[in-house]
């Protein structure tokens, strides 16, 4: 599936649908994955397929910030009436932005991504977008080493 034929799977979508892969608060969301890659395939047989990854952040409810209520991330994995089985995180925007500080390479690379491969950006999001360099670190340089290292022992 090339980019465009996933956003306009994307558009597709009912909007309840769409609610449910992405959550009321999203200020970023964007492809990741193979979507991400350009390597997505369709489903090839009956227990056989290749998702389509979002990762996105949000802002929590106010109840959270509040102390009333907690909320980390939103997990979101299912097949919609489209037929694709779509996949997607959420982080509430406290937990994203401590795992940029810590250089995670599973969520720095939603800062970096082309335009063209943003499903939601709000002003917020436009902001944090703006401040992608400040993350960056020799701690970045650890994440992405020990990452290709623990990828490597897998292999």
């Amino acid at each position: 599936m090339d980019l465009n034929r996933g956003e306009k799977a994307w558009a597709a979508l009912p909007e309840h649908e769409q609610k449910m892969i992405l959550p009321y608060g999203t200020a970023i969301a964007g492809w990741r994955g193979s979507m991400a890659h350009g390597t997505y395939t369709p489903a090839y047989g009956p227990n056989e397929h290749d998702d389509i990854d979002i990762l996105g952040v949000m802002i929590g409810p106010e109840t959270v910030y509040t102390g009333l209520d907690s909320f980390g991330q939103h997990e979101f994995m299912q097949e919609c009436s489209d037929g694709i089985v779509w996949d997607s995180v959420v982080y509430e925007f406290r937990k994203f932005v401590n795992l940029l500080l810590k250089g995670n390479p599973n969520v720095m690379s939603l800062l970096w991504l082309p335009k063209e491969m943003y499903l939601k950006v709000s002003e917020t999001g436009r902001k944090l977008i703006g401040m992608r360099d400040s993350f960056l670190s020799l701690r970045v340089y650890d994440s992405f080493v020990g990452y290709a290292h623990g990828q490597l022992d897998k292999m």
